[in-house]
């Protein structure tokens, strides 16, 4: 994947846009079949050109996906630091749906330690 760079054209980030999301779906299957991994290289390539981008809603969707993956894997205090900054962004750009997501999940991790204060 080409770096994504301010003199893309229109078409250029639009296809940079539609590789993020590949990545992002590609991640969530590897997730899905336990290959954990994989899963996270791809949703940190996907975070990774979301940032570049600059697209909120994928960069918040990334963060998520990589803070299932450490869930899944008992890397709680990795997750709840991507679903931490996911939630913020989702707060700053007033996506609700996000903004439950991330607080749903952190709210499972928390149950999994057992810090029902939290």
């Amino acid at each position: 994947m080409a770096p994504v760079t301010e003199d893309m054209t229109e078409e250029e980030r639009e296809l940079a846009l539609i590789e993020a999301e590949r990545l992002l779906e590609l991640g969530r299957i590897e997730w899905e079949e336990s290959r954990y991994a994989e899963a996270t290289t791809c949703f940190e390539r996907s975070l990774l050109s979301f940032r570049s981008l600059k697209h909120q809603i994928g960069i918040t969707q990334a963060l998520g996906q990589l803070g299932n993956t450490h869930h899944s894997q008992g890397q709680y205090e990795r997750s709840i630091s991507h679903y931490k900054e996911a939630l913020t962004i989702a707060q700053e750009i007033g996506d609700k749906l996000s903004e439950g997501r991330q607080l749903g999940w952190l709210a499972l991790v928390y149950q999994t330690k057992a810090e029902y204060d939290q």
